[in-house]
């Protein structure tokens, strides 16, 4: 049963007045609709529910213009004093239930009582529960995920789904299925399955979907890393949160002109200022790591300094925690959260609509000549051994690669190999100045660590300076730069 021709229109008018993402809400429907096809049946979930759960998923947004922290509440009521034509007071209420119901922090324990006070709380539940998936597969909203196939029973639903960009969301789905097993003793089996894998940003895609592709797959990074880096169970979510932070920043300031009439440049300051306080944190879990790995460790095991130097280094890092907790817990960090969600969801649309649509790659050239100008003419502080400069030099490159990396499938090979190139120069600035930084730690504070680990620190810096100087040969050579400028000039 397909939705009521006057419901569609009416709600299409609800959205475009509250200038709600359509994209959004109708690939949740058409997932949310895939699995309702498939299971209905099976759970004697009549045909005649199919149009209010298709009618929730268009509207489940339908207040965040308005609230963006309470949008389901602020939703339910916009729905219910719009009075859906085609449907009764009585499935009017079912549909604003379904939206009351869908956010994805809503706990079982406070979803129960809102679904019991219709007559049938079993049907509410599962449409709820079916509209949360669909919700949480498209959580990154690019409108990746697909359903590539459905198995059920009455005991154990398989979904198998493909995600070209963002595949955590299926394990956001699997999360969000709790509301199922509430209603429903059938498991909910979801499976990431292989697929294609379209380019994030193509040739022909728009200026303001590029760039909020490219923000939401990193902002999403971001939000998935947070819970790791607050338990510091070692340091590859701090690591990972840190590195979408840095890529969101690149897109942020690459496009600053374009994004002037938005709170863009804010959010920037706010994620660098944010990265900038983190980053102690992260260079003493780089150090530590270091001194831990069991070929440096072994070297001083029972050495008279080792055991002070080692406990003196954690306690550091220990304290740093709290700092950690305090940047990505509570009210501070949760405003940042909504404010840039509303700027992706809100504010790059009305600045699109301001503007003629034009392709991402006339700009994408532009800003990757600059940034490479750039690094090129900062070449010069790869000799030097100032932490500070070559951390200079090191922004730069990566830069560099990272908009390579955002646009080489726009924009072509030769981009692809600049991706290659500045990385393998990134990579190795970024040994050299963690070397140098913990010769500078260890000659300034703690207690004093064994002269072997200082010249074992030297011999590495070395070598990463040879290894540089070779890897900076290959950016520079003259055919390369040549095709390369050739591609970027047009």
């Amino acid at each position: 049963m397909s939705l009521p021709a006057t419901a569609r229109f009416a709600i299409e008018e609800l959205c475009l007045k509250f200038e709600v993402e359509t994209s959004h809400g109708y690939h949740v429907a058409s997932l949310a609709l895939k699995l309702f096809d498939a299971t209905h049946v099976v759970f004697g979930i009549p045909i005649e529910d199919r149009a209010l759960l298709e009618a929730a998923c268009l509207l489940h947004d339908v207040g965040y213009t308005l609230s963006p922290r309470d949008h389901a509440e602020v939703g339910a009521r916009l729905v219910r004093a719009a009075k859906l034509p085609a449907f009764s007071p009585e499935q009017v209420t079912e549909i604003v239930t379904l939206i009351r119901l869908h956010p994805l922090s809503l706990k079982l324990e406070k979803a129960r009582p809102i679904a019991k006070r219709l007559p049938d709380p079993r049907r509410t539940l599962y449409a709820a529960a079916l509209l949360r998936i669909a919700d949480a597969l498209d959580g990154c909203h690019l409108q990746d995920a697909a359903i590539t196939s459905i198995r059920a029973t009455s005991r154990r639903i398989r979904v198998g789904v493909s995600c070209a960009h963002f595949p955590q969301s299926v394990e956001a789905a699997r999360h969000q299925a709790s509301l199922w097993r509430e209603a429903f003793p059938a498991d909910i089996d979801l499976r990431l399955v292989g697929g294609g894998q379209p380019a994030l940003v193509g040739p022909s895609t728009p200026l303001y979907e590029a760039i909020r592709r490219l923000l939401y797959v990193h902002f999403k990074t971001l939000l998935i890393n947070v819970d790791g880096a607050l338990a510091a169970h070692g340091d590859e979510a701090l690591h990972d949160l840190r590195i979408a932070i840095r890529r969101m920043r690149v897109v942020l300031r690459a496009f600053q002109e374009a994004l002037v009439s938005t709170s863009g440049e804010r959010i920037e300051r706010d994620l660098q200022q944010m990265n900038r306080i983190l980053g102690i944190a992260r260079d003493l879990d780089v150090w530590i790591g270091f001194f831990s790995t069991e070929s440096v460790s072994r070297q001083f095991t029972g050495h008279r300094l080792w055991k002070g130097f080692v406990a003196h280094q954690l306690e550091l890092r220990r304290l740093q925690q709290a700092t950690v907790r305090r940047q990505l817990h509570g009210a501070r960090f949760n405003a940042l959260r909504i404010r840039i969600s509303r700027f992706l969801r809100i504010e790059i649309h009305r600045a699109a609509s301001a503007v003629p649509e034009t392709p991402v790659t006339g700009l994408a050239r532009q800003v990757l000549r600059k940034s490479l100008r750039r690094a090129m003419e900062l070449g010069h502080l790869r000799r030097s051994r100032s932490p500070e400069k070559l951390h200079r030099l090191r922004i730069a490159l990566r830069r560099v690669r990272y908009l390579a990396g955002f646009f080489g499938p726009a924009l072509g090979r030769p981009v692809r190999k600049l991706a290659r190139r500045a990385h393998s120069l990134e990579r190795v600035l970024g040994e050299m100045r963690d070397a140098d930084l913990a010769l500078a730690r260890i000659v300034q504070e703690g207690p004093t660590p064994p002269r072997l680990l200082v010249r074992q620190l030297e011999r590495l810096r070395q070598a990463d300076s040879a290894t540089l100087e070779s890897a900076w040969g290959r950016i520079e050579e003259p055919p390369f730069l040549l095709g390369l400028h050739r591609l970027l000039k047009q």
